[in-house]
């Protein structure tokens, strides 16, 4: 059983070496047509002769490179760490590229599941410590994961000699920014003119509908209290700046952090009190209500949002809000774009919807 692991790494190693060389070298060629970034920080894409060149910046460490890969020609077979990635692979027309995934539990795709249950893609089990047999048992010729910062690396994954695709999208500081990783995708996966094609169309719609947005001078409140504290999207996050490309009002859209903000209940009642729109994604097997969102607070009634019953709920369990939104922010933002401009009955929605009064009057629990 060793010797036939150890034969079919080698033979990983080799196919993988044939598509990609990557690392920090330079090559001896010196004239490239570098391809345009208009939004995201993070690329640097130099088309060569004979190959393409990708640089990723580091995104924690100013003036860093995080990696550095030659692209000479697309991968066939992949493991797929993210759902996010995973869906994208399926628009470009690729899902056959897919060799394995993982945290399937986490994917809404059906096609995925079904994929999955024909043997047509292997499930490699938890992304944080896949399972190795099913990875070499997909024979991919690259692993598309997501990095972190002092993640302490990707475990025995890199004992294979199998290329690592550092997708570090999710890090770029604004939404047409990751969308525009489409291009590196397409890259990879020999699908760079619909990787074009598919970008231009999205920047196209956000562009069009963050300009023609109503400036209805809607209060914005989002999320809702997890444990000890509130989370809510930093002004410099993706979230938070396509609520006012959206023409909305976020009550932390001069905090500039990118990331998640724990606050306290009463920092939110004081900030977002007399909020317009209440926006909440949330999972469970059945859509929220307002009489079972009281329950969760009873200081949930004091918010104009609730008291008017505008609350809009994305239902992640079965919505692919995290599966589209990463690479199609426009469909978010006309989400918001609706909501705002008409609180009380937006219609046509993608992700959202009203919730229901239910049993408004039912006990409630602190």
């Amino acid at each position: 059983m060793k010797q036939t692991v150890i034969i079919i790494i080698l033979l990983l190693s080799s196919w993988a070496s044939s598509s990609c060389s990557h690392g920090k070298g330079e090559t001896a060629d010196k004239a490239g047509d570098t391809i345009e970034m208009r939004y995201a920080e993070l690329l640097e894409i130099i088309r060569y002769k004979d190959y393409t060149k990708v640089t990723i910046r580091d995104p924690w460490k100013s003036g860093r490179t995080l990696h550095t890969y030659e692209i000479r020609k697309p991968y066939r077979k992949m493991v797929v760490y993210t759902a996010i990635h995973t869906s994208l692979f399926h628009e470009l027309g690729v899902a056959d590229h897919i060799a394995g995934v993982c945290d399937t539990e986490y994917i809404t795709a059906q096609w995925v599941h079904e994929f999955c249950r024909a043997g047509k893609i292997i499930d490699c089990g938890n992304a944080m410590n896949p399972d190795i047999e099913k990875v070499i048992q997909a024979k991919p010729d690259a692993i598309l994961l997501s990095p972190f910062e002092n993640s302490g690396g990707y475990g025995k994954v890199e004992e294979l000699g199998i290329p690592i695709i550092e997708a570090a999208d999710y890090m770029e500081t604004s939404a047409l920014g990751r969308a525009e990783w489409i291009k590196f995708y397409g890259i990879l996966t020999g699908r760079e003119r619909e990787a074009e094609r598919v970008f231009s169309a999205i920047e196209k719609k956000y562009n069009a509908v963050k300009r023609t947005n109503r400036k209805q001078n809607i209060k914005v409140l989002t999320d809702k209290k997890q444990g000890s504290a509130w989370y809510v999207p930093g002004g410099g996050s993706t979230f938070g700046q396509m609520i006012a490309d959206a023409g909305g009002l976020y009550a932390f859209a001069g905090d500039k952090r990118s990331g998640s903000i724990p606050l306290p209940l009463e920092t939110m009642i004081e900030k977002n009190l007399n909020a317009d729109v209440w926006l909440i994604k949330y999972n469970s097997k059945k859509d929220l209500t307002l009489s079972e969102l009281a329950k969760e607070n009873d200081a949930y009634r004091m918010f104009k949002a609730f008291k008017k019953g505008n609350v809009y709920g994305c239902n992640t369990s079965y919505i692919p809000f995290y599966e589209e939104v990463p690479f199609h922010p426009e469909r978010l933002l006309e989400d918001y774009d609706r909501i705002f401009a008409s609180p009380d009955s937006a219609h046509g929605l993608r992700y959202y919807k009203r919730l229901k009064v239910g049993s408004i009057n039912s006990p409630n629990k602190q």
